[in-house]
């Protein structure tokens, strides 16, 4: 093969066959993964490159976000002792935004991947978010107490099931909302996400461990 004795032509020739091998020799990164997939399963951020990296489509990355939405509305209402069955829809959904809201703040920072035997192992800090131990600490005493003194008063009295059901998680949405504007952060504490390569019809497929990654959401909003 003929090489250019044009210099110019030689320089662009190199960068050419740079950008070309650099693509082809581009590696796998395991924290950038781990981030993107905690991205999309607690701030609802789906990046460009998960879809092709985990073979899902963006909506079902999409339903998951919306499904882990669901799970901590489910425990929300259980930890407050709201019957989710006697509220309106709306409310419901007023409960999954308020903590959308709240794991928008979610604050995780994955580490060095370190190389195993079926993929990588991925050091995520997490620090958990104070808000429901604040409200707990906090708010929860004086906010039972003003329902005692309206049961006392028969301030109640008279209402169904339902709107005394409605009153209630309204006044604990309330409680919460009001300290989303100032959330703060715990120490941050470690979890360790394991990371998977496999095959799949053909096509690599990169997977966080389901467990792993549940630990982090129990760590961000901490009751």
């Amino acid at each position: 093969m003929k090489t250019s004795t044009n210099p110019s032509a030689r320089v662009i020739s190199l960068a050419l066959a740079a950008v070309l091998f650099t693509g082809c020799s581009a590696r796998f990164d395991a924290a950038a993964f781990v981030e993107d997939t905690l991205d999309a399963r607690y701030r609802g951020v789906c990046s460009p490159e998960l879809p092709d990296l985990t073979l899902n489509t963006e909506e079902e990355i999409t339903a998951l976000y919306k499904a882990v939405l669901e799970s901590e509305a489910e425990y929300f209402c259980a930890f407050f002792d709201i019957n989710k069955t006697r509220i309106p829809v709306s409310l419901h959904d007023d409960i999954v935004k308020m903590l959308a809201r709240i794991l928008s703040s979610a604050d995780f920072t994955p580490g060095e991947a370190v190389k195993t035997e079926n993929g990588f192992s991925v050091s995520v800090a997490v620090r958990p978010l104070d808000i429901m131990q604040k409200v707990i600490s906090e708010d929860i005493s004086a906010f039972t107490d003003e329902w005692q003194t309206l049961a006392d008063l028969k301030e109640l009295e008279g209402m169904s099931v339902d709107e005394f059901e409605t009153r209630w998680a309204r006044g604990v949405i309330e409680l919460v909302s009001v300290r989303i504007p100032k959330i703060g952060q715990l120490e941050a504490e470690t979890v360790s996400v394991r990371v998977t390569k496999e095959t799949y019809e053909g096509k690599t497929r990169y997977t966080a461990d389901e467990k792993d990654i549940g630990k982090i959401i129990r760590l961000i909003i901490l009751y």
